[in-house]
C-alpha cells in the first residue's frame, strides 16, 4: 500500500492511496473461514461448510467490508502518524469501489482534506479588543428589590377576613368535600360581604357560582380535571375557615433577606444597603453572559482580521452541504456559507492557540460543565439533588443524542478555555454596560439577524431573550465522510 499527500494553496489537499490485493486480501479469507467454521447449512455437519460455498455465498460481502475498513483505517492512520492537521474527516474524491471493480486486484482512491494551514497567531498588545462588563444601574436595582417586595410579601395570620386576605378552610358541596386556599380577591365583589368579618374556626355558608362564577376558577379552587368538570360544580357550599392570611409589602428585614437568597447567603447581609449591593452583583453576573457574548465576539472579529487565509470555497461548500444531509436549498448556502467559513477559520486559528498554550481539556471538567446544565434543567422544580444524583444525572446528559451532548459540551469547556487564555496576553479595553444598553445591543442584533421575520409574518421579531450565546459547535473531523460509497 501506497499513501501519499499532494498538499496545495488554500488549506486543501489531497491523499492518494494505492491498494493492493496484499493490503486486504488475507483479511477476507481469514473472514470467510471463521464464517465457514461457525456456520450452520442443511447437509453439512457444523463447522464444516466448505471455504468455496461461503466464498460464493457471502464473499463480495466481506471483500466489499474489509476494503472499506482497510481503506478507512490507512487514511486514518495515515492523517495521525504524519501529523497532518486535517479540520474534517476526508472525502472520498474518486470513483468508489463497486461490486464491478472486485475483479480487479489494485484499486487507486484519492481524498480530499481541509488542512489547517497553522497561521502564527501571536498573542500580545498589539491585539486589541473592546470588552464589555455588565454593570446594572441603581434604578434597575430599586425596580428589582420592589418586584421582590412585592413578589414575596410579608404574610401575617389574622383571626377575622378582611379585603385582599387568602382563607384557608374545609369546603363542603355537592361531591366536593376537601381543605384549599380561597383567595378573597377571587370572589365576585358583590359576594364578598358573605366572608368579610368572619373569623377563624366559624362555619359558614354562600353559593359557589354567585361567590365564583368564572369555571376557571372553580377549576384552581378544588383542583378539578377540566373547565366542564368544573362548570357542574353549583349550589350551597359550607366553609369552615382554619386560617386566614393577610399579605403586605415586606420590609427589608432579615427575614425577607433570607427569604429572597437562602439562610446561608443572607448572613452576610446585615442591612439595606449590603442588601442592594447583593442584588446588584446577582443582576450584573446574570448579565455577563451577553456582555461576555459581545467580548468574544470582538476578539474573534479581530483575530480573524488579524490571521486571516484563503479557502478552497467550492470544497467548503461541498462539506458545509454534506454536513446538512444535502437538504438545504441554493439559496440557503449561499446565506449561511460565509458564517460556516467564519467558523472554519476560527476552527484553524483556536486549534492554534490551544496547541500553542497547550491547553488541554479534562474530563473531570467535562462532566462538571454538564452538571451545571443539568442544575439550570431542573432549576424551578424544587428537586433535592446530592452528587452522587448529579454525577448520575450529568453522566446520562452526556450519552444523549447520540454523543452530540458530549461534544456539544466538551467543546463549550474548550472554547472557554481558549478565549480566558486570550483575554489574559491581548490589550482589552473594558467598556460598562448597564441593562438597557445591552439590550439595545440584543435588539440590533436580532434586527441585524432576522431582517426578514417582520417581512414574512408583519411582525417584529421577539426581543424579550437575549441572544443564545454564540454557537460553540466546531467544525469536526467526523462531520464528513471517508467511507467508501
Amino acid at each position: 500500500m501506497e499513501i501519499t499527500l499532494d498538499k496545495k494553496d488554500n488549506a486543501y489537499g489531497t491523499i492518494k492511496l494505492e491498494l493492493t490485493a496484499e493490503d486486504y486480501m488475507p483479511e477476507v479469507n481469514k473472514k470467510i473461514k471463521d464464517y465457514s467454521k461457525k456456520a450452520v447449512l442443511k447437509g453439512f455437519r457444523p463447522g464444516k461448510v466448505p471455504f468455496g460455498l461461503i466464498n460464493k455465498m457471502y464473499g463480495k460481502q466481506v471483500r466489499y467490508e474489509v476494503i472499506n475498513d482497510t481503506i478507512n483505517k490507512s487514511v486514518s492512520n495515515y492523517i495521525e502518524e504524519e501529523k497532518i492537521p486535517v479540520i474534517f474527516s476526508p472525502i472520498l474524491k474518486s470513483k468508489p469501489i463497486t461490486e464491478e471493480d472486485f475483479n480487479t486486484k489494485n484499486h487507486s482512491l484519492e481524498f480530499e482534506v481541509f488542512i489547517n494551514p497553522k497561521p502564527d497567531v501571536v498573542l500580545d498588545d498589539t491585539v486589541k479588543a473592546t470588552a464589555y462588563k455588565a454593570s446594572v444601574s441603581d434604578e434597575e436595582v430599586e425596580n428589582t428589590i420592589n418586584n421582590l417586595k412585592k413578589n414575596y410579601p410579608k404574610v401575617d395570620h389574622v383571626d377575622e377576613i378582611g379585603d385582599g386576605d387568602f382563607i384557608r378552610g374545609q369546603f363542603k358541596g355537592g361531591e366536593i368535600d376537601q381543605e384549599t386556599v380561597l383567595p378573597l380577591n377571587k370572589v365576585a365583589e358583590e359576594e364578598r360581604n358573605t366572608f368579610l368579618g368572619k373569623k377563624k374556626d366559624e362555619t359558614f355558608t354562600f353559593d359557589i357560582r354567585k361567590a365564583i362564577p368564572e369555571a376557571k376558577d372553580v377549576k384552581t379552587l378544588f383542583q378539578l380535571e377540566s373547565e366542564e368538570v368544573a362548570d357542574a360544580v353549583e349550589g350551597e357550599f359550607e366553609i369552615t375557615v382554619s386560617e386566614i392570611s393577610r399579605e403586605s409589602e415586606a420590609e427589608l428585614d432579615q427575614e425577607f433577606f433570607k427569604k429572597i437568597l437562602g439562610e446561608q447567603e443572607a448572613e452576610e447581609i446585615t442591612d439595606e444597603q449590603t442588601f442592594k449591593e447583593k442584588i446588584k452583583s446577582i443582576l450584573d453576573e446574570n448579565n455577563n453572559p451577553n456582555a461576555e457574548y459581545y467580548t468574544e465576539k470582538n476578539i474573534k472579529s479581530e483575530l480573524l482580521k488579524k490571521y486571516d487565509f484563503e479557502v478552497n470555497e467550492e470544497f467548503l461548500k461541498k462539506i458545509y452541504n454534506m454536513s446538512n444531509q444535502g437538504e438545504m436549498s441554493e439559496e440557503e448556502l449561499e446565506k449561511n456559507f460565509p458564517t460556516f467559513v467564519e467558523m472554519v477559520k476560527w476552527r484553524a486559528i483556536s486549534d492554534v492557540i490551544a496547541e500553542k498554550a497547550e491547553l488541554k481539556v479534562e474530563m473531570d471538567e467535562v462532566k462538571k460543565e454538564a452538571g451545571n446544565i443539568v442544575k439550570q434543567q431542573f432549576m424551578g422544580y424544587n428537586i433535592p439533588m446530592d452528587d452522587a444524583m448529579l454525577d448520575t444525572f450529568a453522566d446520562n446528559y452526556l450519552k444523549m443524542e447520540d454523543g452530540k451532548n458530549f461534544e456539544q459540551t466538551y467543546n463549550n469547556v474548550r472554547q472557554r478555555k481558549i478565549f480566558d487564555h486570550i483575554k489574559e496576553n491581548i490589550n482589552l479595553e473594558v467598556v460598562e454596560l448597564d441593562e438597557k444598553q445591552l439590550k439595545e445591543m440584543i435588539d440590533e442584533e436580532r434586527e441585524a439577524v432576522l431582517p426578514k421575520a417582520e417581512e414574512e409574518t408583519g411582525e417584529k421579531p421577539s426581543t424579550e431573550e437575549a441572544p443564545a450565546a454564540e454557537e460553540t459547535s466546531e467544525p469536526d473531523k467526523n462531520d464528513a465522510d471517508t467511507e467508501n460509497k
